[in-house]
């Protein structure tokens, strides 16, 4: 599975790298230019570039689901379908790959951003990543152990929850019952996937939102003091992010289980 997840790191790396670098290159360079010539064609050049550089990221990620579809059941298939790889070690390392080609182009994004928007202001490129080091430092300060790890939690867990449905639709979708639809199997499957999620999420949100209403009424009765409801409700929102982090875990296992499901037991991936 190592060596699997390495390939496929490698090649999502190759294909999605080269757009978000090159588009951001790009937008230092028109922003520079710009502001030596102060030309109104090279602003409208720069205002698309900067629009390239957010939308490289999407694009990249799309880049990293058609791979993953076209090595395991489009044209690469019949390869990635001869390793010698458990069906549970392949499910795990698609997985993984997305979710860490995920990080890195969020972290990307992060630092482009703060970078573009110091040269964009006159300053200079360390200046960027200065105030942004200077945020993290601030709010690690601010927040206590616990909240950070739960922060942690509720992100990696949102993110497996989010990758599994990708790689539950496109496994499902790929299944001889939709095998007529060609690619849009896949899309279809997310479609219904997450209509199912959202009525759940939206029961059960109601409940809590209820329930949350009923215990503010009760603590604005009896609590003496701003300090006791602003502690409550902190304490509410672990509550939240717990049950939340649970909820994202459970149902990304629920959709990692059908994925290697049906990757095992699908008759072919041709």
């Amino acid at each position: 599975m190592i060596k699997l997840l390495k390939h496929q790191l490698k090649e999502n790396l190759r294909d999605a790298l080269p757009w978000v670098i090159l588009s951001f290159l790009a937008t230092i360079i028109l922003n520079f230019l710009n502001k030596s010539f102060d030309s109104s064609f090279l602003q409208i050049i720069l205002a698309f570039a900067i629009l390239a550089m957010f939308l490289s990221f999407a694009l990249s990620m799309v880049m990293v689901i058609i791979n993953d579809y076209k090595s395991f059941y489009g044209q690469n298939a019949a390869f990635y379908d001869v390793l010698p790889i458990k069906s549970s070690g392949v499910t795990s390392s698609r997985i993984i790959n997305m979710m860490v080609m995920s990080l890195i182009l969020a972290i990307l994004f992060v630092v482009e951003f703060f970078i573009f928007m110091s040269l964009s202001s006159g300053e200079g490129p360390i200046e960027g990543l200065r105030s942004l080091f200077a945020i993290i430092r601030d709010g690690l300060y601010e927040l206590r152990i616990m909240d950070i790890g739960l922060m942690v939690l509720i992100v990696l867990s949102s993110l497996f929850s989010g990758i599994s449905r990708i790689t539950a639709s496109i496994t499902i979708g790929s299944d001889r019952t939709f095998k007529d639809l060609g690619k849009f199997g896949p899309i279809l499957v997310y479609i219904l996937i997450s209509i199912v999620l959202f009525i759940i999420f939206s029961f059960f949100g109601y409940k809590a939102i209820e329930l949350g209403f009923s215990a503010s009424i009760t603590s604005s009765e009896s609590a003496n003091g701003l300090t006791v409801e602003m502690a409550q409700m902190t304490d509410n929102f672990r509550k939240i992010m717990i049950m939340g982090s649970i909820a994202n875990i459970l149902i990304g296992s629920i959709q990692t289980f059908f994925t290697n499901y049906f990757h095992k037991n699908r008759l072919s991936v041709l």
